[in-house]
């Protein structure tokens, strides 16, 4: 866009208008009073029933996970592939699932 002297005129021309011709805002008193009546309280998220069931059973099958894992590596004897992927993946999960229940129970606090 130029910046010429046209331009520059409407500009001026404009917001002598709006200054002139716009409705006063309301008193920030007011409006800070109304809105916060209107707002729910803030409640601190906790963990429901619901995820605590679901951590429940997330940390059994990641423990049954480990626990059969271990034995077959053990009884086996050797070290495979798959033995180790899905022994990491119990213990990722068994981490993740506590993080996920632990992080919003010590924000609370």
């Amino acid at each position: 866009m130029k910046n010429d002297k046209a331009t520059q005129n409407l500009d001026r021309h404009i917001a002598s208008i709006l200054k002139n011709e716009a409705p006063l805002p309301p008193s920030k008193d007011w409006f800070t009073r109304k809105t916060l009546n209107r707002l729910p309280d803030r409640q601190p998220r906790t963990v429901s029933t619901f995820e605590l069931a679901a951590f429940v059973i997330v940390l059994a099958v990641s423990c049954a996970i480990v626990i059969s894992q271990t034995k077959i590596m053990i009884d086996n004897g050797d070290l495979t592939a798959a033995n180790t992927v899905l022994l990491a993946s119990g213990l990722v999960m068994s981490i993740c699932a506590t993080l996920y229940i632990s992080i919003p129970l010590l924000k609370k606090y």
